[in-house]
């Protein structure tokens, strides 16, 4: 919000940004708005603001392809999602896990019992994981809503050696995540348009 309210007070012909909060940020996108900046937001949203445009991802339907992946490897057990559940984009991929898998792969228990916050780094992912392994050890899903829980994620399942008995998808394509497919680490990664939405 700090940041914003700066770059507001310096009057640019534009703004453009990417909503880590959606209700935390909307007041000051507003008072953007009413002082005449077009702003537009990319790949994470503040959807009741007044921002001029959004562009970025279907972040719900990555959710169902995301469970799809993991529902055709897994028929039962339980699923585990690692991801910021504040940050708008992150959390409507994860209503599109659990509702696709309480809809179409009802064997696989998951909901906000198995919800890791991880901070937007990869050693919360690392940390949360690892503890909810040891809490729930027939977890053998887990579905991780950005590139960090990825790499936490799968540092985890490394550690504790389950990687052949839990399936993983990530989401972003970037360096990290094709590294961990290289390595038998990651099973998949689902990825976005990202310099489209920047030209755009």
């Amino acid at each position: 919000v700090r940041v914003l309210e700066e770059t507001v007070g310096l009057q640019p012909d534009g703004i453009v940004l990417t909503v880590m909060q959606a209700e935390g940020l909307q007041p000051t996108i507003d008072n953007a708005i009413n002082a005449g900046i077009p702003l537009v937001t990319f790949d994470a949203d503040s959807p009741l603001s007044k921002r001029y445009a959004f562009l970025g991802t279907g972040n719900y339907h990555a959710g169902v392809v995301a469970a799809r992946y993991i529902g055709g490897l897994a028929s039962s057990g339980k699923a585990a999602v690692i991801t910021v559940p504040t940050q708008n984009n992150l959390a409507q991929r994860t209503q599109g896990f659990i509702d696709t898998l309480a809809a179409e792969f009802p064997g696989i228990v998951s909901g906000d019992a198995y919800i890791v916050d991880n901070q937007n780094t990869s050693e919360g992912a690392a940390s949360g994981l690892s503890a909810l392994l040891q809490a729930e050890p027939d977890i053998n899903a887990v579905f991780s809503t950005n590139a960090q829980a990825a790499i936490g994620a799968a540092q985890a399942l490394r550690e504790a050696g389950m990687l052949e008995q839990v399936s993983h998808i990530g989401f972003d394509f970037d360096e990290g995540t094709l590294d961990l497919i290289d390595n038998g680490q990651l099973g998949a990664t689902l990825a976005q348009g990202t310099w489209q939405m920047g030209f755009w």
